[in-house]
């Protein structure tokens, strides 16, 4: 998507709480540094239209230790999400859910991680495991959407609750078993930087 920044003639400043209208000098021509300073206007008009931040943008990380902060932040967000199952609130426990696996890229991220690991293979084995475990809960908690219910959880719905609890307390023993083979210093840190960072529309527990 191309950001257009016009050249703008003439150029209004304020002055006293006033507008005023400045016309350019005849004879001024457009210098390379204006034009630099117009795309570079651009790009930036270009970022807050998508919701970038300066702070945020601005953050330098490695990508080990960016994939670490995210594997945290599926932790974070994974927390309420047995409370929205008993409650059986399946789409916010979806939202949770996915977002996990689409938005913060869990498996790829504990890929990347496990490459440092003392043992790679542990933590690339909890990876492949959990990823199924997310696709049941995933699908445990899509079926009784469209099973009907007047009045709370209906029978046939909780025989799809009971599997979204086991395969939710599976997943979370994972992901705490995978975070155990994380240098404590590492972990902490990710963590701390994780609780700085609103994930929009997800509600998350401490």
């Amino acid at each position: 998507m191309e950001c257009f920044v016009p050249d703008v003639s003439p150029v209004l400043e304020r002055r006293n709480g006033q507008r005023q209208v400045c016309s350019k000098k005849e004879g001024d021509k457009p210098s390379a540094e204006n034009s630099d300073r117009r795309m570079m206007l651009g790009a930036l008009a270009g970022l807050m239209v998508f919701g970038i931040s300066g702070p945020a943008a601005a953050t330098k990380m490695s990508p080990i230790d960016t994939s670490l902060l995210r594997i945290c932040e599926c932790e974070r967000v994974m927390r309420p999400v047995r409370k929205y199952i008993e409650k059986g609130e399946w789409d916010r426990a979806r939202t949770n859910i996915n977002y996990c696996t689409r938005n913060l890229r869990l498996k790829t991220n504990m890929k990347v991680f496990s490459e440092i690991m003392d043992d790679p293979l542990e933590g690339i084995e909890i990876m492949a495991e959990l990823e199924n475990v997310f696709t049941q809960m995933d699908a445990s908690v899509y079926t009784p959407i469209f099973i009907p219910s007047d009045e709370g959880i209906s029978p046939e719905q909780e025989k799809y609750q009971k599997q979204a609890f086991l395969y939710y307390e599976q997943a979370m023993r994972m992901l705490g078993d995978y975070l155990a083979l994380v240098p404590q210093d590492k972990k902490v840190g990710a963590f701390r930087e994780a609780a700085k960072r609103s994930i929009f529309e997800i509600k998350v527990e401490d």
